[in-house]
């Protein structure tokens, strides 16, 4: 793949990761505000995966000019752990609450930053902030209405 090919997928890469983040964006400031007060679980469903599949799209780019940054190397083998849910639904759904809230914060700027600095620079950030902070809330949320959903028996369609 030549240079201009890379660049133009960054950017196709890059407009489908801002078009989801402000889809995100518009679905919770319109719970926020009542015009769809009720979170519907199999939409946030769907949208959380795609939030995920947009970012996870982004090339891992490093910006013109930076200096060389040591990344620690991943460990190949990882802890797993047991996730346990809890019956309470008012505490699920509170922690639902913050992890939507701190992504919310984190994305509610991304369709603004768009020619604000090199597209590069950019997707750095968006990853760097997935990788430090949001995602983390992407992954509990996606485990909360999973298994909300899963136990409401909502494979039946």
């Amino acid at each position: 793949m030549n240079q201009a090919e890379t660049e133009r997928g960054d950017e196709e890469a890059a407009r489908q990761f801002v078009d989801v983040a402000r889809e995100y964006v518009r679905y919770i400031e319109g719970v926020a505000v009542g015009e769809s007060p009720l979170v519907n679980l199999r939409e946030l469903h769907g949208l959380l995966g795609r939030l995920q599949s947009a970012i996870a799209a982004l090339p891992p780019v490093k910006p013109a000019g930076a200096a060389d940054l040591q990344r620690p190397r991943a460990n190949a083998r990882c802890k797993l752990f047991d996730n346990v849910i809890e019956t309470d639904r008012a505490a699920i759904m509170t922690k639902l609450e913050d992890d939507l809230g701190d992504m919310y914060r984190d994305l509610k700027d991304v369709p603004d930053r768009i020619g604000s600095a090199p597209l590069d620079h950019l997707i750095w950030e968006w990853r760097f902030a997935y990788y430090t902070h949001w995602g983390r809330h992407l992954v509990h949320a996606q485990g909360a209405v999973f298994s909300y959903l899963a136990a409401a028996g909502n494979f039946y369609g």
